[in-house]
């Protein structure tokens, strides 16, 4: 009886009442949310771009639908800010879906039922949290709700104009105003009024997508309509690496992925997104809509579920926003289906109902939490206040997230998953201005992450500059528009495996080791102004390094010498030879000192790898480190220091009149001779602390390092020419091993004089 009484009350107040307190009700349970959501989301980023060029008369940046972006536009110039007036859109949106609801649902069932159902959805976690977030949900659900309302009372022309604007917020919309049409086809007049209507609006936005894209674009965003194809949308993108492989790369992914038959495909998604249905309806609801359909079927409120059915085929992955738009739709359902239910049953239902809207928000608490991206968005926002007063709107910042350049005015460029040189090319091929790393996605492009975590990797990349960095790691880099100033050629020489360049005093020639397929080496040596190849050092095989006396005439090296690997001193030409050492163990790596007082190499006839000097006019000899483990001396041009590595470990440097004993702290993972600058400020090094062998330049004061090289394939044995501006080093750049030039140090050697105004502390 006094729920008799209530229904009374009710049905005697007014509509305008009672959608007052539905609304308030709404904004109620919106408003503690306000600030979570209080940014932009990764698709907010492109229709917010879109809005700001929409209304400045600008390009349109992308061929995202117009709907959005001209809402956000049009509030934006009541409340000035883009990310307030697209938050409001939605918000307001959010508003007035839960009156359009309660209106809707009084053509089928009593008022108190269509109260229901309106606060039902306006206390849905899932719609509090799309109708706060700068995304099309919110505002397609209530453009949806508010042609279905006017479709009922026979308003067509405004009716077509809504579905078209929902068309252009979503573009799968346009089925809702499909099956409309449809069902007016016998009666001409609204038939006409309906598709007339809608087609007006619809050809306004294919008309500004299209002038924009400059080609004919019917329907935005097909790229996620995947037709049951097991393949990712990111993936296509994420492989992009420039304009001319973008076709073939696309083919090649659907090529390799796994297609499954659509029925197949179909029924693996369709439980999960059943399951999605179930979590954000709860199953008394959801059965409830199940009975409502089956009861009854009017076409307003199926036209909003024709899509439904079809969405594993079309939506590119499980997820809740894309189930949001048809929440509505199933509440009315489910109204339906209370109201068909016996009075027994029905009042057991309601109550499961109105626990139901209990339950949402813990079950459904991970909804209403902080969105996933929200310290990666606040973090870009903070970046884009550092830099974003010297970025024009006309520049572009790859990035693996659009927040960035969306803060800082700019246009977003997609960052590849691509090799590091790739990448790099990628950089230029798009014209992009700026590039934006950071800790918390790098592990999506590893290629890049040297630039992260190596200072001597940032500092050797010339054609990028550091603008900014954040406390957490992230960084801003300039792109170089000169590209890189490294030149390459590529030398002639003996067939074989090549190693262990040694530049002759006058700098005319570089000798070097080569290999043939039979496991024999000799020593060759390539004239650089005639391009000639000869071999020197006559039948000697190196054991590895070769080293050019002082005066050029004579060669040191490893061979073998009765049966035992020693020290010898050749003279190209006449192939006379001296045998410098004498012992059980096996020296090598010969070096020679620049005053010919001493030669330097390794001998393990303690039974550990030590540094010895040998006079190679005397017999005098010093054993110069006792630890175990050296390899590669090599003297410096004024003789008074020595280098070598600790394979796999590190550099160090000997001053030989103090004994003090010096470990620059970068490359780690070194191998092979380093090599001195003539002036003996830096050397050159071989490490392989990023997968493959690359050359660094290191301050011989270790106070900074940086890698020069960074070529897929290995690269390293560097050795500088007589007058300091070229290194010959071996390498595989081009696919085959080789002897190989590089000039254009001078903006390294720059960076390596003053880092600091390179790397920002």
């Amino acid at each position: 009886m006094n729920t008799d009484r209530l229904a009374a009350r009710f049905a005697a107040t007014p509509d305008r009442y009672v959608h007052v307190v539905l609304i308030v009700v709404a904004a109620a349970v919106r408003l503690p949310f306000w600030r979570t959501f209080q940014f932009v989301t990764y698709d907010g980023t492109y229709y917010l771009t879109q809005a700001r060029a929409l209304f400045a008369g600008q390009q349109l940046p992308n061929g995202f639908p117009l709907g959005f972006p001209f809402f956000v536009g049009l509030v934006r110039l009541v409340c000035g800010d883009l990310v307030v007036a697209a938050q409001l859109v939605s918000f307001l949106a959010g508003l007035g879906a839960v009156a359009c609801l309660y209106a809707l649902a009084q053509h089928f069932v009593r008022r108190e039922y269509a109260a229901l159902g309106a606060l039902l959805l306006a206390v849905n976690p899932l719609f509090i949290r799309y109708s706060l977030l700068t995304m099309t949900e919110a505002l397609s659900v209530f453009l949806v709700l508010l042609g279905l309302l006017l479709y009922m009372r026979k308003r067509f022309v405004p009716c077509g104009l809504v579905c078209g604007l929902a068309a252009v917020t979503r573009p799968e919309l346009g089925l809702v105003a499909a099956a409309l049409a449809f069902g007016k086809l016998r009666r001409r007049g609204p038939f006409l009024a309906l598709v007339l209507s809608f087609a007006t609006v619809y050809t306004l936005n294919v008309a500004a997508i299209s002038r924009s894209a400059g080609r004919p674009v019917l329907l935005n965003k097909t790229d996620n309509f995947m037709l049951g194809r097991g393949v990712s949308h990111t993936l296509l993108l994420d492989e992009r690496v420039d304009h001319a492989e973008r076709a073939a790369t696309r083919a090649r992914a659907l090529e390799d992925a796994p297609i499954d038959h659509p029925v197949v495909y179909y029924a693996k998604r369709l439980p999960g997104d059943l399951a999605l249905l179930v979590r954000h309806l709860l199953p008394v609801i959801l059965l409830l809509a199940v009975l409502g359909l089956w009861k009854q079927r009017p076409l307003v409120l199926t036209a909003p579920l024709l899509f439904l059915p079809l969405m594993p085929l079309f939506a590119p992955r499980t997820e809740a926003r894309f189930i949001l738009p048809y929440i509505p739709a199933l509440l009315v359902y489910a109204l339906l289906g209370l109201a068909a239910l016996r009075p027994r049953l029905r009042a057991a239902a309601l109550v499961l109902v109105v626990a139901s809207a209990v339950a949402w928000p813990f079950v459904n608490r991970a909804t209403l939490a902080e969105f996933v991206d929200e310290a990666l968005i606040r973090d870009a926002r903070e970046m884009a206040a550092s830099v974003g007063d010297g970025i024009s709107a006309e520049e572009i910042i790859a990035d693996r997230k659009p927040f960035l350049a969306f803060h800082a005015g700019a246009r977003f460029e997609l960052l590849p998953a691509a090799p590091y040189e790739r990448t790099l090319q990628f950089l230029y091929d798009e014209g992009c201005d700026y590039l934006a790393l950071r800790k918390r996605t790098i592990r999506h492009r590893p290629a890049l992450k040297p630039l992260l975590d190596d200072a001597a990797v940032l500092l050797g990349e010339t054609r990028l500059r550091v603008l900014a960095h954040s406390d957490d790691g992230d960084v801003f880099l300039k792109v170089n528009p000169q590209g890189d100033p490294l030149r390459r050629r590529k030398l002639p020489a003996v067939a074989g495996t090549l190693a262990f360049p040694a530049w002759s005093a006058d700098g005319h020639g570089i000798a070097f080791v080569a290999e043939d397929a039979a496991g024999h080496r000799r020593v060759g040596l390539v004239d650089l102004e005639t391009g000639r190849v000869a071999e020197i050092a006559g039948g000697h095989e190196p054991a590895d390094r070769i080293s050019w006396s002082p005066d050029g005439r004579r060669l040191a090296l490893s061979s073998t010498v009765d049966g035992n690997r020693e020290v010898v001193i050749v003279t190209p030409g006449t192939g006379e030879m001296v045998c410098l050492t004498r012992n059980d163990g096996a020296d090598h790596s010969p070096s020679w000192s620049p005053a010919d007082d001493w030669i330097a190499f390794v001998s393990n006839r303690t039974g550990r790898d030590e540094i010895w000097l040998k006079s190679p006019v005397s017999s005098e000899s010093r054993q110069l480190t006792t630890d175990g483990g050296n390899a590669y001396p090599v003297f410096s041009p004024d003789g008074r220091r020595l280098a070598w590595i600790k394979p796999m470990t590190g550099v160090v440097i000997l001053e030989l009149a103090t004994g003090r004993l010096s470990r620059p702290d970068a490359p780690r993972v070194v191998q092979f001779p380093p090599a001195w600058s003539p002036d003996g400020r830096y050397l050159a090094v071989t490490a392989a602390d990023w997968g493959s062998w690359d050359v660094y330049l290191v301050r011989t004061d270790g106070t900074a390092a940086l890698l020069l090289t960074k070529t897929p394939g290995n690269e390293g044995m560097p050795d500088w020419s007589p007058d300091g501006r070229s290194l010959a080093i071996v390498s595989s750049h081009d696919g085959d091993q080789g002897l190989w030039r590089l000039d254009g140090l001078e903006p390294y050697l720059a960076r390596l004089e003053d880092p600091q105004a390179y790397l920002i502390e």
